[in-house]
């Protein structure tokens, strides 16, 4: 690791002793840790003008000094109105039914305003701004696009701002691009160390969105990575039972199928069969909408099972969805010899029993459930059952 990034907080400039130990506190004790605390969202100060050069209707920003607070009404009509100046003209800012905001004004502060202005009668007023209160340095450094972090009790946004500032001025081009210049070209990614100074002050919202698909691509990338060696670990570790479907088979679960399957579940049942003729556990995402067949989908599979003398269960999430399931097969499996039971929690203690018994002694084919059926454990092992259907 470069040695910018193991730099300690504590040494940034203007980084005091119990701002540190703040920091720290919440787990923000290195360099890096500033450099990869990204911005949960942005201030718009882009647009700042005098007041006197406000236009209606669109998101604006003004700067001024609190010269009056005043609140009028009562239970349900309550209002709050903030009267800002600067060197052109006033605005009033107002509240309706925020008491409290008006405790938050005082004559002679130093505000920030942002929200879409209007023109009531000689003077600009705007609704509900959003408000930020000021210091000299924040009102002369703070404009555009800005980062709104995570905060730690103790630590002021304005502060945040400036740590995270100096750590990317310090260390962005420290972390090692990983991508190679043929894939960022490909996918027109920003470099990794324009993209950590982009994330945390972006010129724009263009910019910003260039940034965060940077990470995002990243992200999604390496969980990819993870997923891919994850399937190669048990492709090399772990064997299953080769279940192929040949003809004859699959003539024979066809005849259980009341009605013609459409295309998109001919295509599922076709790859989800060459995963069971592989000697390597199958491990598939199927997905579709409501009522486009994915169970037939999974009562094939289990019908492939029970054809090599093996069993399979069905888990839902709920009972009602598992007994949906249990009438699903009973009108499919009616004409077959498929022994299939129910078990959800609601079951007697004597019927849950019934049920695990004759799992574990391959008298069930099929099982139709809930969690209820991982409550007690059942030895593994391959059941060696009849052809039953």
């Amino acid at each position: 690791m470069d040695p910018r990034l193991a730099e300690l907080i504590r040494a940034l400039p203007g980084v005091s002793s119990q701002r540190a130990e703040l920091l720290e506190a919440k787990g923000m004790r290195h360099v890096v840790d500033l450099l990869f605390c990204f911005p949960r969202d942005y201030e718009d100060f882009s647009d700042c003008r005098l007041i006197k050069e406000l236009e209606e209707g669109e998101p604006q920003t003004v700067v001024g000094e609190v010269i009056e607070v005043e609140s009028s009404g009562g239970y349900g009509k309550h209002r709050v109105g903030v009267i800002v100046e600067d060197d052109s003209d006033a605005i009033r800012a107002m509240w309706f039914n925020q008491a409290f905001m008006r405790d938050k004004f005082k004559p002679g502060q130093r505000v920030r305003l942002s929200g879409k202005p209007r023109k009531q009668g000689l003077r600009w007023e705007m609704a509900h701004p959003r408000v930020s209160w000021l210091d000299a340095e924040e009102e002369t450094t703070e404009e555009g696009l800005l980062p709104v972090y995570p905060l730690t009790e103790g630590v002021s946004l304005f502060h945040m701002r400036r740590l995270v500032a100096a750590a990317v001025e310090l260390a962005a081009d420290a972390p090692e691009e990983v991508f190679p210049e043929a894939l960022l070209q490909k996918y027109n990614l920003m470099l990794l160390s324009e993209a950590l100074r982009t994330i945390h002050r972006p010129a724009d919202a263009q910019q910003r969105d260039r940034a965060r698909r940077r990470f995002v691509f990243q992200e999604l990338f390496i969980l990819q990575l993870a997923l891919a060696a994850r399937r190669q670990q048990h492709r090399v570790n772990f064997s299953a039972p080769e279940l192929p479907t040949d003809s004859k088979l699959d003539a024979r679960i066809r005849r259980l199928i009341p009605f013609e399957l459409t295309p998109g579940q001919e295509e599922a049942i076709a790859e989800v069969s060459a995963d069971l003729a592989l000697d390597t556990p199958m491990n598939r995402l199927l997905q579709g909408e409501v009522g486009s067949g994915k169970t037939l989908v999974a009562v094939y599979a289990m019908l492939v099972c029970v054809a090599h003398q093996c069993q399979a269960v069905l888990l839902a999430p709920t009972e009602v969805l598992a007994r949906q399931h249990a009438r699903t097969l009973e009108g499919m499996l009616s004409a077959s010899r498929v022994r299939y039971r129910l078990l959800v929690g609601s079951m007697s203690d004597t019927e849950k029993r019934e049920v695990r018994a004759g799992l574990a002694s391959g008298e069930i084919d099929l099982a139709i459930g809930t969690h209820a059926l991982l409550e007690e454990s059942i030895d593994p092992c391959i059941i060696h059952i009849p052809m039953a259907f």
